[in-house]
């Protein structure tokens, strides 16, 4: 899977973990281990971007959303950098939620 997917798919994880642990809100351990689920999940995928960043060949910079008149995209690239980040970003997140409960 590519760089954007995995980005994808760990917010669209984080955005389902929120509503499943506000579901669940009545038992304060069970949504604590939803939330924990969740963003372990999107942990993973987290990771998985920056294993591929790290690769001899990542993925080239993809543009999500281009307005030639006014010069302007938005483009996603994962350098070295910002694999290192969200490295460190993941890993404390989904310490921090596991500590929560």
């Amino acid at each position: 899977m590519s760089t954007v997917v995995y980005l994808e798919v760990a917010v669209a994880l984080l955005l389902t973990g929120a509503v499943a642990s506000f579901a669940a809100a009545r038992n304060r351990r069970m949504s604590g281990w939803v939330s924990v689920g969740f963003v372990g999940a999107a942990s993973v995928c987290l990771w998985a971007v920056v294993a591929q960043s790290f690769s001899p060949h990542p993925d080239p910079e993809i543009t999500l959303l281009s307005i030639p008149a006014l010069g302007a995209s938005l483009a996603i690239h994962v350098d070295p950098l910002s694999a290192i980040f969200l490295a460190i970003t993941a890993t404390v997140a989904f310490l921090t939620t596991l500590y929560s409960v």
